[in-house]
């Protein structure tokens, strides 16, 4: 900690110097030459902009050593200071525009993007001060610093999908409020057109602005960035790949664990992409990514796993969520190794394991409030799927001289398969057990072939691309079951009188077998096919995949 604390200052110390120095003495030349200030008054304006630069530095240095700047701003400390230059600049020139005519929200939004909120605010409002040093009313100061902090709150964390339209309009919308009642209540005028001619030409050069700075920011960080986690987060990347090939096992463990961190993330507004990559990367990935040196975790994803692996108290949300996502993950999948013929008590196993985390007193210092505490537990517990499984025979699977559970067995290879293409949603799947005769019938009657198969699937969804569940607006009606919420997937028949010959002529159990057209079915109704050689062999790729995670071998 030490090391990292020397290191901060040491990075800070020259930047936060000059910031202080040139602040106060151009504070000075401007108040003494430019406004013809006394030299008493000069120096004590030039005293408090110096005071309250060092004291921003302070709180920036502080923010650094914690490493709670956003996204990578903490790596890239120069684009900030330049940030923070070019605001001084803009605050001494203030001093020669009308008060009405100040475009600060730009200075509140761009400073809060290349810090965090909190140093963007602190930063802004010194700033401010020094632009209202010469003559202006406390108004004028209240005026900028309510429609900056209410701007830089609605631009505070950008994603690449970020619509700016509203967020825009409703920062514009309060910066004319606050003009308006400058002029009303503060200034004591009535309103006229002529009153309203310079707030409205700030609004214009205002709104200009922020388009430009968001663009800017949008195309030099956050893209950037997105296209760092599309990458890492590609399951066929070759860090992934190789740690697939080395320990399935682990590996799906992570996956799992990767699609709790997003789900959760989403509900709780925290960085999704990075908590997606800190939960596929938590355990042996880490390790894996330093021997590859040409990729490299953006700060997001870095920072949680730095903290996750080298503290055992923690302060972020996202290691908290990562923490607890990976506790439920491997206390659930080794229940199941221990005991697989027994389903848990998933609420009994979720509380008490949230229960210790709490007992440990590893997160009391943490930043996840009460409620999202709670509500993440809720999500643990909300993990459901409705399956339908009927049995039109009398008909049950052996796997050796016991039977297996079906419904178990089609609940954890849909798992299995929906976590492996990253659904989002809780499911319904309908799964239909007969004989020869029936899937003979059905596979006549829905798809005019008169014969009887092994397995029929009828999926629900229409996708772009297999696996893609991004899901339009005007399907939503089509798709999701208006009662529940869920995804209605599709339907699956299965010949039970099939599974059996099959298992017998593969020389394999016929677990293996019901398991294999239950994985199969499913990456149907995820979209996939195998009509073309290319497409056969992704899906056998992902079929054995799936197999391989929950141990169910040819053996």
């Amino acid at each position: 900690m030490k090391n990292k604390e020397k290191n901060g200052f040491s990075r800070l110390l020259l930047p936060e110097m000059l910031t202080v120095l040139i602040g106060g003495a151009a504070v000075y030349g401007l108040g003494l030459l430019g406004k013809q200030l006394s030299v008493e008054n000069a120096l004590r304006d030039a005293v408090m902009a110096a005071l309250g630069l060092a004291v921003s530095g302070f709180f920036l240095r502080r923010e650094v050593v914690d490493s709670r700047l956003d996204y990578d701003n903490g790596e890239h400390l120069m684009r900030f200071w330049t940030a923070v230059w070019c605001s001084l600049l803009f605050s001494l020139a203030c001093a020669f525009l009308p008060a009405g005519g100040w475009p600060f929200l730009a200075v509140f939004v761009v400073l809060s993007l290349f810090s965090n909120l909190s140093v963007g605010i602190v930063f802004s409002g010194v700033f401010l001060m020094i632009a209202t040093l010469w003559g202006q009313s406390v108004g004028i100061f209240f005026l900028y610093f309510i429609s900056g902090v209410f701007a830089a709150c609605l631009f505070q964390h950008l994603e690449q999908e970020f619509a700016i339209g509203i967020p825009l309009f409703l920062s514009l919308f309060c910066l004319l409020l606050c003009e308006t009642a400058n002029v009303v209540l503060l200034a004591n005028e009535h309103l006229s057109l002529e009153q309203f001619l310079v707030p409205a030409a700030n609004l214009i050069v205002s709104g200009i602005l922020l388009l430009g700075i968001l663009k800017i920011f949008s195309g030099t960080v956050v893209f950037r960035d997105r296209v760092k986690y599309l990458e890492l987060n590609d399951t066929e990347n070759q860090v992934l790949v190789k740690y697939r090939e080395e320990d399935r096992s682990e590996y799906f463990l992570c996956v799992h664990t990767a699609y709790f961190c997003e789900r959760i993330a989403n509900k709780l507004e925290l960085d999704r992409d990075a908590l997606k990559c800190a939960g596929l990367y938590h355990r042996k990935g880490w390790d894996l990514m330093q021997e590859t040196p040409d990729m490299e975790f953006p700060a997001g994803a870095s920072e949680i796993l730095e903290e996750y692996k080298g503290t055992r108290k923690y302060k972020k949300a996202e290691t908290a969520v990562l923490y607890c996502s990976d506790a439920v993950v491997s206390a659930i999948l080794l229940l199941l190794q221990k005991e697989p013929e027994k389903k848990p008590d998933y609420e009994q196993v979720i509380d008490r394991i949230f229960e210790r985390i709490r007992e440990k007193g590893i997160f009391s210092e943490c930043d996840l409030s009460l409620r999202g505490w709670n509500r993440m537990q809720k999500i643990f517990k909300e993990e459901t799927m409705t399956f339908y499984v009927e049995n039109e025979t009398d008909e049950t699977f052996s796997n050796g001289e016991n039977s297996f559970p079906i419904e178990e067995t089609v609940e954890q290879v849909a798992t299995a398969v929906l976590d492996m293409e990253g659904c989002p949603y809780e499911i319904q799947l309908n799964v239909l057990l007969t004989d020869n005769d029936g899937i003979h019938a059905y596979n006549k009657e829905y798809r005019k072939i008169d014969r009887e198969t092994d397995v029929l699937s009828f999926p629900n969804l229409d996708f772009d691309e297999p696996g893609d569940f991004e899901i339009s607006e005007d399907r939503e009606a089509d798709y999701f079951d208006p009662d529940t919420g869920e995804l209605i997937l599709g339907d699956i028949i299965i010949s039970v009188d099939r599974v059996k010959e099959q298992a017998e002529s593969y020389g394999h159990s016929q677990k293996r077998e019901f398991a294999f057209l239950v994985a199969h079915s499913m990456l149907h109704l995820c979209g996939y096919d195998h009509m073309e050689e290319d497409e056969a062999k992704v899906m056998e790729a992902k079929q054995e995949q799936v197999l391989a995670s929950l141990g169910i071998t040819r053996d």
